[in-house]
């Protein structure tokens, strides 16, 4: 490309003003893929449980929670996920304020008012409720061998 300017001075204002306007750009790009993140991640602090399953089997309790994310937008099946959580009843959930869908170590250590992460979470539709359920039972009849690692 060629340079049009006239002087050494008027090329530098120009780079200077092209410089500001592709940082705003970047910028403007920037926030708009946050935006777009958190419509689509959901608020750990923000949920309504929506519908919950204990699973008493005869080597371990299995809770399954059907929760729904208001402040997530763009989430599929209307912010709502199904998870499955091991060690737990319905009084250790209670205490929860903060549900966070995301699978994280479990050997971490959680304050009593934050969910452990799940042990598996099921597609948010009765049919992904229902097997939630069922695999929760054979797991906790040791049915099925439980999971380990990562």
């Amino acid at each position: 490309m060629t340079c049009r300017c006239a002087t050494p001075e008027e090329h530098a204002a120009r780079a200077a003003e092209q410089a500001r306007y592709s940082a705003q750009q970047r910028e403007k790009t920037q926030l708009a893929r946050v935006r777009e993140l958190e419509a689509r991640t959901p608020n750990p602090d923000e949920f309504q449980v929506v519908d919950a399953a204990v699973i008493q089997g005869e080597l371990r309790t299995l809770l399954v929670l059907k929760v729904r994310y208001p402040s997530c937008k763009n989430c599929s099946f209307r912010g709502e996920k199904v998870m499955v959580y091991a060690n737990a009843d319905a009084v250790t959930a209670l205490k929860w304020r903060r549900i966070d869908p995301h699978f994280d170590d479990p050997a971490k250590k959680h304050s009593p008012t934050h969910a452990p992460p799940p042990l598996m979470r099921f597609p948010a539709s009765q049919w992904g409720f229902d097997t939630a359920k069922t695999v929760a039972m054979k797991l906790g009849n040791g049915e099925i061998p439980w999971p380990t690692g990562p």
